[in-house]
């Protein structure tokens, strides 16, 4: 697993420039703009969760897949890389922001905590619907998942009290539900590559 990981993190090396341009798109919205500066935050972060969407594309492109499978690496081990992969950027691309957010001003750790985790259940959901319909056709479907999780995030935060979502314990609850869903993702993602064909 550590071989396929290096291997990711080689083809996400490829989109430097696509990275460095994400980051200077925060600083401007930030430092020329009147943006919140947690925007970074949450911006970097969600653009970092879907950098895994571009490297399942690379494993699929020219039926490259049925390659890597024939390599020593269960399917099992191939889909916890990907979240293991999913993570680490959307960690990344989100610590970035939070760089770029204190360069600007002081800001609150807590709710750059809570943006993080809420940017990575975009590509936690992203990664199962990618593995079951692939490149062309799972588009539409990454599309309505991702407002489906935007609109829930959205109609969450408009019912919770204000007190609520400032304090500390919004994070550590955002954490448990991203186990949760993470858990339920993996396995799903585990029976969709088990049962795919090539």
């Amino acid at each position: 697993m550590k071989a396929l990981l290096i291997k990711d993190l080689f083809l996400l090396k490829r989109q430097l420039q696509f990275i460095v341009m994400m980051i200077i798109i925060s600083c401007c919205m930030i430092f020329l703009g009147n943006f919140d500066p947690t925007f970074a935050v949450s911006y970097l972060g969600f653009m970092g969760s879907m950098l895994v969407l571009n490297v399942l594309s690379y494993d699929e492109y020219n039926n490259g897949l049925a390659f890597l499978m024939v390599l020593p690496y269960s399917r099992k081990e191939y889909v916890k890389e990907k979240y293991i992969l999913s993570l680490l950027s959307t960690i990344g691309c989100g610590l970035i922001g939070v760089i770029i957010a204190f360069i600007k001003q002081p800001v609150d750790i807590l709710s750059c905590v809570t943006l993080i985790l809420m940017a990575s259940l975009i590509g936690i959901f992203e990664i199962p619907i990618q593995i079951k319909f692939g490149i062309e056709k799972s588009r539409i479907a990454l599309v309505v998942s991702m407002a489906c999780v935007v609109l829930a995030i959205v109609a969450i935060v408009s019912i919770l009290p204000e007190t609520f979502l400032t304090s500390a314990k919004l994070p550590i609850i955002l954490l448990g539900v991203v186990m949760i869903v993470v858990i339920g993702s993996y396995q799903l993602s585990i029976r969709f590559m088990e049962n795919k064909e090539f």
